[in-house]
C-alpha cells in the first residue's frame, strides 16, 4: 500500500479536466511549466502521513473510491507534484508520495 501526503492548494485556470496554470502554495504562486503525465485514478487504497491536511484527507486510512483525474506537473523551481481538482470540496489538492 503506497503511502501519501497530502494538502489543500490554491489555483489558477484549470479544472478536472485540465491541469492549472499556476499553483498557490506555501505563500508561493508558482507556474506549472509542464505537464509531464496525466491519468484517471479509478479508486485504490493508500494510506496517508501525519500531518496530512484533515481537509484534504480527513480520515487516516483513505479509499480513494471516486474517479479523479491527477495530474503530474512541474513547476518553475523545478520540483515536481501529483496534484488533482476534488469536485466535493471545489478544491486542488497536491499528493506526495513518502
Amino acid at each position: 500500500m503506497a503511502r501519501f501526503f497530502c494538502e489543500l492548494i490554491g489555483a489558477e485556470g484549470g479544472s478536472a479536466e485540465k491541469a492549472p496554470e499556476y499553483v498557490f502554495w506555501r505563500d508561493s504562486k508558482l507556474k506549472v511549466v509542464e505537464v509531464s503525465a496525466d491519468w484517471w485514478d479509478k479508486g485504490a487504497e493508500s494510506l496517508h502521513a501525519p500531518g496530512t491536511s484533515p481537509e484534504a484527507c480527513p480520515d487516516e486510512f483513505w479509499w480513494k473510491q471516486r474517479s479523479r483525474h491527477y495530474f503530474e506537473v512541474v513547476l518553475e523551481d523545478g520540483r515536481s507534484y501529483y496534484i488533482y481538482f476534488d469536485s466535493q470540496k471545489d478544491r486542488w489538492v497536491m499528493e506526495q508520495e513518502i
